[in-house]
């Protein structure tokens, strides 16, 4: 269930947070008040995610998807508002109320409407996880983590150690793999974002009544987070390592000798240049697959991830800063990071299946530790890509042109963001062409040589 241990992590902290400023407040904040601090946003969360639960379940396009949110989300902050406003005092947690949301309303629609929902909203999220932690880690006083001392080392094996048993007791229930039970709780001992939040919160309610208490949470949990990015990554790396991931796509289906490996083609190109085209004229002249559409059926086939985040990885577009921000405060692969994993896999494996002509997809990068790869970039001049769109794939002329520069930006973000690479860079591939100057039936001849000399050429 959908961000259930969250909602479970956060009722006993504020329970613990609500039961001290009780006491702090000596009598002042009578008892009921301290179930309310707890349960009202439960309620509050759950109602409203219920409420998006109904709006959310039938697809939509994004900006309409983001719409629909984005209202049930200030309708539940609305309401928390409101019943804060009837309260003798303004105790009700927002952070409580929007995990209840959350929960309630994922459980309520289909796993492929929620990669949807997610997809446009994740970019968001997370830039607001970033404000929301900086907001309450910045005004932290680090000056205290010198005096954190034993503190901080008992912090710092109490969290280890919830992590690691908890994730390994949980495997154990839910009979999972060996390697999961073993290693799972060290890949999740990063990420102290979370406890800067709640530092902030903490510290807020002690720094008036218990300041001395403050000071030392403070310090605690602001070395805490320092140490603990520097043990953490490196005890997740090696618990990656130990459960055997690391290197373990590049071990798939390329059993064979190198010496027999056969030629594969990949062609990346400019929208409007003719480069599929150009890959299927190639592979019908020598007698090979051709991985286009091909592709996306083959992966969309062997994955639980819906087929259209496959169809629309290098058009669909998105913001490269967003991504990198809200990459940095998600604990878990986005569900485009999993498609496009997959999808290399399915390029090695098609690869090593035979010689094969593929075009688009960051083939040339996937397959750049492959040996007789003829990495191939088509390009055209402007004039004949817009002619090509009006003619053979009949745009408007008016819109050919936005077209051309929209989808070109968005295979650039596509091709950058996972490649670390310039889309179009001549050190990228082995072979540039324009297809408007010399003709896709030269293209075809010129790929075909480099096909057939890279045959010759093995040993």
């Amino acid at each position: 269930m959908a961000a259930l241990d969250d909602i479970v992590g956060c009722v006993v902290f504020f329970s613990t947070i609500a039961i001290v400023a009780g006491n702090l407040s000596a009598g002042e904040l009578p008892p009921y008040m301290i179930a309310l601090v707890v349960l009202l946003p439960l309620v509050i969360g759950v109602v409203t995610g219920l409420v998006a639960g109904v709006v959310l379940k039938k697809e939509r396009n994004t900006p309409t998807t983001l719409l629909l949110l984005g209202s049930t989300i200030l309708l539940a902050s609305a309401v928390g508002f409101l019943c804060n406003g009837l309260l003798p005092r303004p105790v009700l947690n927002f952070m409580l109320i929007g995990m209840a949301f959350s929960a309630t309303f994922s459980n309520m629609i289909s796993e492929k409407r929620l990669e949807q929902v997610m997809k446009g909203f994740n970019p968001i999220l997370g830039v607001a996880m970033i404000v929301v932690i900086l907001n309450l880690g910045a005004p932290l006083d680090y000056h205290l983590i010198l005096g954190a001392g034993l503190y901080t080392a008992v912090y710092i094996l109490a969290r280890g150690c919830g992590k690691y048993f908890g994730a390994f007791f949980g495997a154990a229930i839910t009979k999972s793999p060996k390697t999961v039970r073993n290693f799972l709780g060290f890949t999740l001992l990063p990420h102290s974002g979370v406890s800067l939040v709640f530092t902030g919160i903490a510290v807020g309610v002690l720094s008036g009544p218990a300041p001395e208490c403050a000071q030392i949470i403070q310090g605690t949990i602001a070395a805490a987070a320092v140490i603990n990015e520097i043990i953490a990554v490196i005890m997740a790396k090696k618990g990656f390592e130990w459960a055997g991931e690391f290197h373990k796509a590049e071990e798939m289906p390329t059993a064979e000798p190198q010496a027999i490996l056969q030629p594969v083609v990949t062609i990346s190109r400019q929208h409007g240049s003719g480069g599929r085209e150009i890959g299927r004229k190639l592979a019908e002249q020598l007698g090979i697959p051709f991985y286009g559409y091909e592709l996306i059926e083959r992966a969309a086939q062997s994955s639980p991830i819906d087929r259209s985040f496959f169809e629309n990885a290098e058009t669909s577009g998105s913001n490269s800063l967003l991504r990198h921000l809200s990459d940095g405060v998600q604990q878990n692969l986005s569900v485009e990071d999993q498609a496009f994993l997959h999808q290399a896999q399915i390029i090695r494996q098609v690869a090593s299946e035979g010689p094969c002509v593929i075009v688009g997809r960051c083939a040339d990068y996937v397959l750049k530790e492959r040996p007789h790869v003829v990495k191939a970039f088509i390009h055209a001049d402007m004039d004949s890509r817009i002619h090509r769109i009006v003619h053979i794939y009949h745009e408007a002329d008016e819109e050919a042109l936005e077209q051309i520069k929209k989808t070109d930006r968005r295979r650039e973000q596509y091709y950058s963001y996972y490649s670390g690479q310039a889309f179009g860079d001549s050190t990228n591939y082995a072979i540039c062409l324009d297809s408007s100057l010399v003709g896709v039936d030269t293209c075809v001849k010129i790929l075909k040589d480099a096909y057939t000399a890279q045959l010759v050429n093995q040993p």
